[in-house]
């Protein structure tokens, strides 16, 4: 005897769109949610009826609401997380307490929207192109009306 489908209800539909959101995968979400994969993938992709229901009023607050339930249970695990780090810290070495600060710092932006990338973009500059780029800045400069005093092959003075 065939196994009966199980379709999810709104409020689970709302947290398969709240998880993906949140970035987690749609194998993750079935693991946790015992929804189907397909049905998982169905709903975040929009196929089928739930391309009807995905775009309605009742998802987006079903959606919202559980984006809230999704957070506030993620803050109670990051006070519990602390708590052990707290706890551990005087045992760690200054490179394992710098890698928890920053590991912290990268999510604490990244819950607050804040951007992560911003030492790969200053680490696009490397040494062999300063000068060229000293030069264009001096350029600029100078068609902007401010004047720099002297451009060498060593800087700006």
């Amino acid at each position: 005897m065939a196994k009966e489908r199980h379709w999810p209800t709104a409020a689970e539909a709302g947290a398969v769109l709240a998880m993906h959101d949140n970035l987690e995968s749609g194998r993750s979400i079935a693991r946790k949610t015992a929804i189907p994969e397909s049905t998982v993938y169905d709903i975040i992709n929009s196929h089928g009826h739930w391309g009807e229901w995905v775009t309605g009023p009742i998802a987006r607050q079903h959606r919202e609401e559980q984006k809230s339930i999704l957070a506030k249970a993620s803050r109670t695990l990051a006070a519990k997380c602390l708590e052990q780090v707290d706890k551990m810290l005087p045992k760690a070495s200054a490179y394992q307490a710098a890698g928890i600060y920053g590991l912290m710092r990268t999510h604490e932006r990244l819950d607050m929207g804040e951007s992560t990338d911003n030492i790969s973009i200053i680490a696009k500059v490397d040494a062999g192109n300063a000068d060229g780029l000293a030069q264009r800045l001096a350029a600029r400069m100078v068609t902007s009306g401010s004047q720099p005093t002297d451009i060498t092959s060593d800087g700006i003075r």
